[in-house]
């Protein structure tokens, strides 16, 4: 209740008229007394807020605002004005005027810190953030609402609102907690059933779909107004299609299909998940119904939705051609939409299932170009297979990097793309990453393709001669499937055979041979087998095989297989045996054509025996026996290289020149040249190498390894440091080849011998000429890296920026862009853009886990979070780092996690960070020793004298001069 004090006493009447509701009548009062001009300043000024508040109550709020603010400006001092502003606040709330509302409640809040209504005045300055969708500020001010509990009329409105700022900041676990709490303590507030609701929807955000429906089931959602209850019946169907309820979501989309009272938008909504369940459930005919109703009846963004899930409906009902013609349309109808590069992909999958690779990769290439990344990585994971499918391993391996680089660690593509990968490295011959991949693949997507991943990890681990790894995942593929099976079996086989594990061999040749007895490789299975027995001294029975495999067969009972036999004999470690066999094919075949081929591999098993002199006696029979064979060369070249094993330098040049003398055209000239460098540098003589060069190009002007060789010949003179020579021979391989492929790496050592002298501005010309000219070749990546070294070092960062970035763009999938990156970072942190150093320093940690400059890169990031004194940020940065590696980096790292928690002043911590640095990075001087020194401040801090001076004196005798014992010896004195 209202009432007049000490003021005018007709005021009274005006107030009894507002406690009984007559705010007309009030107002009329209140106006009337504002023309007696007799009234002192104090009653006016009640009375224009009385005047005010009449029409506030009457909700004629714009005139309200006007007379609060007259009020406001003609009494500045008047004791009414905390109300005042209190209501003027409000009023602009209502008519969202959120900026004015704030300023209101601000100047309240300063003016009259301990008045009545600070409390709701911090609600609301955070209500007018919320509603501006400044979230940050919105919670903060809501919080200050919050803790400020007694006597606060809007501390439910602040906890409701507190969970709506959480939602929109994607923190929907800490909404929940906001909105429990409402219902646990303020449950017959008119909040409470909203509450209720957002929790459901908090739930599904959270994609926690049982828990969305529990709550969205609530007896209390009951109470909620018509339109969120339909909200709620609609976010409650879509969580119980999550949770596979399809019955019970289909029942209530049902419902507000046939709902005339809801609006079209929502209907529709309804009536396309509905459709979307009947997909699930597989009645694609009822699906293709609603969805070919929708695309022609409802609004654009359902019947665009529709018309796509129609085109997807019939590719499920199996008409691929009705899809096809279906999707066409659709990219049509709608260019533009973002749909269009998804009907392009799925274009391009059912032309696949089809087996119609060229038409899939045409639109799946067109796919590629969506700006969803789900999409992009689906074309390119495809595109990936076709390629597979070609033996096109390369290509292949491009396809799924790019799908890789688009995808999240979630997706369940990621796991057919890890796959890709793997595969593909492995037909490329690159194990390491192949194991590297199909590792990854299996911690993250353990059930994922469990027999084909462990099948080629197998395979990569066989090939890199870790054998036990081999056996290992051989045991783990579980599926019967005939072809996985005999690769199995046959893989297995050689695993232990490998190994020398001669029983287990035994068992998996004897199997295969059992099993398998048809296909083409039984023969070599026997060969194992035999060699299997041979190995476990079982002589009779290897020699039987042996017997039974030349008797059974016409093929083996020939030159070929007596080849195969004498080069088993070999791998198995019989070394000689292998020689014998091999002499003895010659004998026994003399007009084979395996019969040079196998005295050449008598001289190179010499060779790899480290026997020189019996290598070089059995290449010299090769070129007796057989002038005219296409191995004299490399029976010469050979012998050559043998005879360097040797030290015998000059007869080892002797065998190069007859390479290059005899044989001019062949392969093996650039092998004889290499050899002539290392001959002649062996004695300091590059000078003579560059002779015999020279004779070559001399008597072989059109040589067609010409610019390989003067490549060689500056390179020899740029190893003997003789620079001024190394450029003249590039510029000579320049001038005589320009079209040569190898023109760029001229270019590249001409600027780097340029800097070797010193002659900078040249060097510099010269790189830019490589990354100008030859942005995507492999060495345009060192010549950036040496070019930004240089402005760097001349502190002209933005040309640095500008080079490297010439690169990057060009070389988007080059396998040192992390280490580009990493560098543009480590420029423009010293350019003083330090927020676009931080986001490069993220980008690289992200799209490059598990490279090393990913892992600088945490260092560097974490080294801006620490200068920014946000140590805990920076602290989890260090640590994943220093935890991670052993190297220096790591070293680096875990000393400045402990620099981290020294400045967030949690000493102890810091302390058994920096104990780790001395423990696990002892080798590393730098760190260890700027560890003692911050183990010292620490001990300061916690006032151990002691041990602080341990630590200091420990430095002191590991640097008894320079920088860090003047640093140590200061901080003894200090103590």
């Amino acid at each position: 209740m209202l009432n007049a004090q000490s003021y005018y006493p007709k005021l009274a009447d005006g107030i009894n008229l507002l406690n009984q509701n007559e705010f007309a009548k009030a107002y009329d009062f209140f106006s009337n007394i504002k023309k007696d001009v007799s009234v002192n300043d104090d009653t006016r000024s009640a009375v224009f807020y009385y005047s005010a508040l009449s029409l506030y109550n009457l909700k004629e709020y714009d005139g309200a605002i006007s007379e609060f603010e007259e009020t406001l400006g003609l009494f500045p001092n008047s004791t009414f004005n905390e109300q005042v502003l209190y209501r003027l606040g409000e009023l602009y709330f209502i008519n969202k005027e959120f900026r004015k509302s704030r300023e209101k409640f601000l100047i309240l809040q300063n003016i009259f810190p301990k008045g009545n209504n600070f409390e709701e005045a911090q609600y609301w300055i955070g209500e007018t953030f919320l509603q501006n969708k400044r979230y940050y500020e919105a919670e903060e001010y809501l919080l200050k609402a919050y803790d400020l509990k007694e006597n606060n009329t809007k501390l439910v409105n602040a906890i409701y609102s507190l969970g709506i700022v959480n939602e929109k900041l994607n923190k929907h676990d800490e909404a929940i907690k906001y909105y429990d709490e409402l219902l646990t303590y303020y449950q017959e507030d008119e909040l409470a059933p909203l509450a209720q609701y957002r929790i459901g929807i908090a739930n599904y955000h959270l994609r926690s779909f049982n828990n969305s429906v529990l709550e969205l089931s609530d007896q209390l959602t009951n109470k909620l107004g018509f339109d969120d209850k339909i909200t709620t019946q609609y976010y409650l169907a879509s969580s119980l299609i999550r949770t596979g309820e399809y019955s019970k979501a289909e029942d209530i989309f049902t419902d507000l299909s046939s709902n005339f009272n809801i609006p079209n938008e929502v209907k529709n909504k309804s009536q396309l998940s509905l459709a979307w369940i009947y997909f699930q459930k597989e009645n694609y005919e009822n699906a293709y119904k609603i969805f070919d109703s929708l695309s022609v009846n409802a609004d654009d963004s359902v019947a665009i939705t529709a018309f796509f899930w129609k085109a997807e409906t019939q590719k499920y009902m199996g008409d691929f051609d009705r899809s096809i013609e279906l999707f066409k349309d659709f990219i049509e109808k709608y260019p533009n939409h973002k749909y269009t590069e998804m009907a392009q992909l799925n274009i391009g999958s059912v032309n696949y299932r089809k087996s119609n690779p060229e038409e899939s990769e045409k639109f799946l290439i067109k796919a590629l170009k969506s700006r969803d990344k789900s999409t992009k990585a689906k074309s390119s994971i495809l595109l990936g297979e076709i390629r597979m499918n070609q033996g096109r391993y390369s290509d292949a391996k491009s396809f799924y990097e790019s799908g890789l680089n688009d995808l999240e660690l979630t997706d369940p593509l990621y796991g057919r793309a890890l796959l890709g990968l793997g595969v593909s490295e492995y037909y490329l011959n690159k194990y390491e990453n192949s194991i590297r991949f199909l590792s990854e693949l299996k911690n993250r997507f353990s059930d994922f393709e469990q027999d084909k991943v462990n099948f080629y990890l197998a395979e990569s681990y066989s090939a890199l001669g870790e054998f036990n790894n081999a056996i290992k995942h051989y045991n783990l593929v579980k599926n019967s499937e005939k072809e996985l099976d005999k690769q199995v079996i046959y893989g297995k086989g050689y695993a232990y055979f490998n190994q020398k594990n001669f029983n287990s061999a035994v068992a998996q040749f004897n199997d295969f041979i059992k099993k398998y007895k048809n296909d083409n490789r039984v023969n070599d299975a026997k060969f194992r087998l035999a060699d299997s027995y041979y190995g476990l001294k079982n002589y009779d029975r290897a020699s039987a095989i042996y017997s039974d495999l030349f008797r059974e067969s016409k093929n083996l009972n020939s030159d070929a297989a007596y080849y195969q036999y004498a080069q088993a004999l070999y791998k198995s470690g019989r070394s000689n045996e292998a020689i014998n066999e091999f002499r003895a094919l010659q004998s026994n075949f003399p007009r084979s054509k395996f019969k040079d081929e196998s005295q050449y591999v008598i001289g190179w098993i010499n060779f790899q025996n480290g026997q020189y002199r019996d290598a070089i006696a059995s290449y010299n029979q090769l070129i007796d026996r057989y002038p005219s064979s296409e191995l004299v060369p490399v029976a010469l070249y050979s012998s050559g290289d043998s005879y360097f094993n040797l030290g015998v330098y000059d007869s080892a040049n002797v065998y190069y020149n007859k390479v290059l003398n005899d044989y001019p055209k062949s392969q093996y000239v650039l092998d004889a040249i290499n050899g002539i460098q290392y001959s002649y540098l062996a004695v300091d003589k590059p000078d003579e190498a560059a002779n015999e060069i020279d004779r070559f190009l001399v008597n072989n002007p059109n040589s067609s390894f010409g610019d390989q060789i003067l490549l060689k010949k500056g390179d020899l003179y740029f190893n003997s440091d003789n620079f001024s020579k190394a450029i003249t021979e590039y510029d000579n391989l320049i001038s005589r080849y320009p079209s040569s492929k190898l023109v760029v790496n001229a270019f590249y050592w001409i600027a780097k011998s340029s800097q070797s002298l010193k002659r900078e501005g040249d060097a510099i010309e010269a790189f830019k000429n490589v990354i100008n000219n030859y942005n995507k070749s492999e060495i345009a990546v060192s010549a950036v890296i040496d070019l930004s070294s240089i402005y760097i070092n001349k502190k002209n960062y933005s040309e640095a920026i500008n080079y490297l970035d010439k690169i990057i763009n060009a070389q988007p999938n080059s396998v040192r862009l992390p280490e580009l990156k990493f560098i543009k970072a480590n420029t423009v942190t010293k350019n003083g853009q330090i927020n676009d150093a931080y986001n490069l320093y993220a980008q690289i940690i992200n799209y490059y886990d598990g490279n090393i400059f990913a892992a600088k890169s945490k260092v560097e990031l974490g080294i801006i979070e620490l200068n920014n004194k946000n140590y805990e940020s920076a602290g989890l940065l260090f640590k994943e780092a220093g935890e991670n590696r052993l190297d220096d980096i790591g070293a680096q790292a875990q000393y400045l996690y402990g620099l981290s928690l020294f400045g967030a002043a949690d000493y102890k911590e810091a302390i058994t960070a920096l104990v780790r640095v001395r423990s696990v990075f002892g080798a590393y001087d730098e760190w260890f020793t700027k560890s003692l020194l911050l183990l010292g401040d620490c001990y300061v801090k916690l006032n151990d004298k002691k041990q602080a001076r341990d630590m200091y004196r420990a430095v002191m005798i590991k640097h008894n001069s320079g920088p860090y014992y003047k640093e140590a010896n200061l901080k003894v004195k200090s103590l």
